[in-house]
């Protein structure tokens, strides 16, 4: 069994056109030949019986497993491969003919907490800028946590929740850091916790 995870481009956040276009042309739409990992949702986490990355082609392509939630897989989407027997583990661009080994890890530090990243090329920087900048969605659900606690603290509740799920203080930081983090890039408004 392979473990992976695919990634595909929200096609809302695609304002350079780069969804379904061959690694080659990425330069010329962005600016930058390099893969933007702020253009993508993950659309799979899981086990494959893979033993190349054309079966994963093949797999997803004919067969959709359960828990896929994306589109056919095309020219543009990220496969990572996080362990196998057979294949190399990293991240894969499916390209018009075959897959690119490609970076593609600012997202994954950013979902682990962390708030930036070092750069080795002067290249790197806005790439690592636009995925560690908090999104209007980040910055949304930290205005609803806020927003929350204010409503609970009104009806006295010692405990509150969001969305289903109990809010706690790593929630609370991680809220606060998104809307500090938005302020200072002037991306929230004029909210104030």
């Amino acid at each position: 069994m392979t473990d992976i995870r695919i990634y595909q481009i929200d096609l809302d956040r695609d304002n350079d056109g780069v969804a379904f276009e061959p690694y080659e042309t990425l330069a010329r739409y962005q600016g930058s030949p390099d893969v933007n990992p702020a253009l993508y949702d993950k659309v799979f986490d899981g086990a494959v019986d893979a033993s190349d990355i054309e079966d994963i082609y093949r797999i997803f392509n004919a067969e959709k497993p359960e828990g896929y939630e994306g589109r056919s897989l095309s020219v543009s989407d990220v496969v990572e491969i996080a362990k196998s027997d057979d294949i190399k583990p990293g991240f894969y661009y499916c390209d018009s003919i075959g897959f690119k080994p490609v970076l593609f890890d600012a997202e994954y530090a950013k979902s682990l907490g962390f708030t930036g990243k070092s750069a080795i090329a002067p290249r790197h920087v806005r790439v690592i800028n636009e995925v560690f900048s908090p999104t209007k969605k980040d910055i949304d659900y930290a205005k609803m946590v806020f927003e929350a606690i204010r409503i609970g603290k009104e009806q006295g509740k010692g405990a509150v929740s969001l969305l289903g799920k109990m809010i706690d203080k790593p929630i609370v930081e991680r809220a606060r850091q998104t809307l500090e983090a938005a302020k200072q890039l002037g991306l929230a408004g004029d909210y104030d916790e």
